[in-house]
């Protein structure tokens, strides 16, 4: 029986050596082929390779590019050439770093002929730090099948084995993807579920050249996005289906992340032009109300409505909108009450958010739950019909400074410091008073966020908020009240996971404007900070254009009109 090692590897000249040393080291029953497929290095890692190859003449294949790929084509080329049974793959930036690696994973696979593969755990280390953490927990299922996998990838290329068939042929659609272990391990569970091994066998380098780490947050999610919308033969309908919809789950992280960087861009914009966001959207109201007279009605993309005038908010709607979105999940109900949640969990920012019958945008309180040594701001009930009790932290020894802001308005400091307590006025009757813990030089983004809302005494408070640290899941109890008697729901969303619903891809955001058009929507309007959506969707203005046309463009925003002939104008046509 013959196991086939594939290196693959792209200017590793400081690791490569490392790496086949621990493949050379393995002692196994086994006989060993070793491909190494070079990416056309230009760091002399293509020399060291050609040499060790001349000196293990009898083991080694090399497969040399000739020009830099930076595509599957890498591995598909090795796979192509391979002759044993088995297959294990190693980045040429990562190492094994036990002896019986390969003959454990050969040994797991005979003893379960079911699997199509397997992996294991390994250990990961960041270049240049202390830190160490292992890839895989405690809990990590002992067998995973291709539904599973498609929720995500577990496991470091390091530490992959295959059934030689069932990555034998690969679809055309697998070379032009950047990464390929995810791919690979689709693929191969078709044939059989994937098994694994609860030991540490390889050493993964988190390092600033690593193919993946290399990569911004952005990149990552956007990578993840199109393995998962490229599936299409040899898989079959049902799965292809169902790959589209596990997509629509980094879409809205990757929605996420490109709308931090967009506000974090617009902080910086607002500060250098001296204007504020309260000036900003009246002006983008009177554009869109210039474009789309009453009754026409106009969507906003991305953007929540309590920030644009409380005088045009009735005949805005968000967009996108879907019927099965909900914000968030249903916690409790009833005018008043308690309700523990015993699940809070580091690193997590958790939004309770009351609101009034019939009430789906804008909630009458909110509170915002964290544990201890994170960054946090806290509103109490206190005097509601005209202020509350904010408590703050910026979770380490660095100060912070507190600001309100009353419906988006102009933004005014409260007060300064690592942590405190500071009783702060509330907008008038109706209004919404936005509450921002700032930290750094410059500050770009709130460190923590709360809101608070005069509306006949209504509140929401955690106790503790926040959470006391520890291990495991902390508790607090959550208290409220609509402050006129009548039902609330109290729901719960956690920051940075549940961003609402976001198109998976252009085609499904076609389909949502199309619907949008049936109901009479007069215009779309995306603010500065939506911009990225011409990104993240490439066919969107031209869509736009075909169904109604750009009616404005500035710095500010784009607006398409829907409903009537398109006529653009710009800020310079004002």
């Amino acid at each position: 029986m013959k196991v086939s090692v594939v290196v693959v590897t792209y200017n590793h000249r400081p690791y490569i050596e490392q790496a086949l040393a621990s493949v050379l080291a393995q002692r196994s029953a086994h006989e060993i082929e070793i491909l190494i497929s070079d990416d056309a290095s230009t760091d002399g890692t293509r020399e060291l390779v050609q040499a060790w190859g001349a000196r293990h003449r009898d083991r080694v294949r090399l497969l040399i590019s000739e020009r830099n790929l930076n595509s599957n084509e890498v591995i598909a080329r090795a796979l192509r050439a391979c002759r044993g049974d088995y297959v294990a793959l190693l980045d040429g930036d990562d190492y094994w770093t036990a002896a019986d690696k390969l003959d454990a994973q050969v040994r797991f696979l005979e003893d379960h002929p079911g699997c199509s593969g397997c992996f294991h755990n390994v250990e990961v280390v960041e270049e240049g730090t202390p830190w160490r953490a292992r890839r895989n927990s405690c809990d990590e299922p002992r067998v995973r099948d291709l539904d599973d996998l498609m929720t995500m990838n577990p496991a470091a290329t390091c530490s992959l084995m295959f059934r030689r068939a069932a990555v034998a042929d690969l679809p055309p659609w697998f070379e032009p993807l950047m990464c390929g272990d995810w791919a690979l391990l689709l693929l191969a569970a078709r044939h059989g579920p994937v098994g694994y091994i609860n030991r540490v066998l390889a050493t993964y380098r988190v390092h600033p050249g690593g193919v993946w780490s290399r990569l911004t947050r952005v990149e990552q999610l956007q990578e993840s996005v199109d393995v998962l919308l490229s599936l299409a033969e040899p898989f079959d309908a049902a799965h292809i289906s169902r790959a589209r919809s596990r997509a629509a789950r980094y879409t809205s992280e990757l929605a996420l992340e490109r709308t931090r960087l967009a506000e974090e861009d617009n902080v910086r914009w607002l500060h250098a032009i001296g204007r504020s966001r309260r000036s900003v959207a009246r002006h983008v109201a009177a554009v869109a109300a210039s474009i789309a007279p009453e009754p026409g009605e106009v969507a906003i993309v991305s953007g929540t409505l309590d920030r644009w005038p409380a005088d045009q908010r009735g005949r805005w709607r968000p967009f996108p909108h879907h019927e099965g979105a909900r914000p968030g999940k249903l916690f409790a109900t009833g005018p008043a009450g308690t309700a523990p949640a015993a699940w809070i969990r580091s690193g997590t920012t958790y939004d309770f958010a009351l609101y009034g019958a019939g009430q789906t945008t804008t909630p009458l309180a909110e509170a915002c739950v964290r544990r201890r040594g994170e960054a946090f701001v806290a509103v109490g009930a206190g005097d509601t019909r005209a202020s509350a009790v904010v408590r703050w932290s910026t979770g380490t020894t660095a100060e912070g400074e507190v600001f309100t802001s009353v419906d988006g308005g102009p933004e005014r400091r409260r007060a300064t410091g690592v942590a405190g307590t500071c009783v702060i006025e509330l907008g008038p009757e109706g209004a919404t008073t936005d509450i921002h813990l700032y930290g750094g030089d410059p500050p770009v983004r709130p460190l923590a966020t709360a809101r608070v809302a005069r509306r006949r005494g209504a509140w929401i408070e955690a106790t503790p908020n926040p959470v006391p640290p520890g291990a495991g899941l902390g508790r607090t109890t959550v208290s409220w009240s609509t402050g006129d008697g009548r039902d609330g729901r109290v729901v719960v969303s956690e920051n940075g996971s549940d961003v609402g619903y976001h198109p998976v891809d252009a085609e499904a955001v076609v389909s949502l404007l199309r619907a949008e058009q049936e109901r009479g929507l007069a215009a779309l309007v995306f603010p500065r900070t939506a911009f990225w959506w011409f990104d993240h969707y490439p066919a969107l203005a031209a869509h736009l254009s075909a169904i109604g046309g750009l009616a404005w463009s500035d710095e500010t925003c784009r607006v398409y009109r829907l409903t009537s002939a398109p006529h653009a104008r710009s800020g310079s046509d004002a």
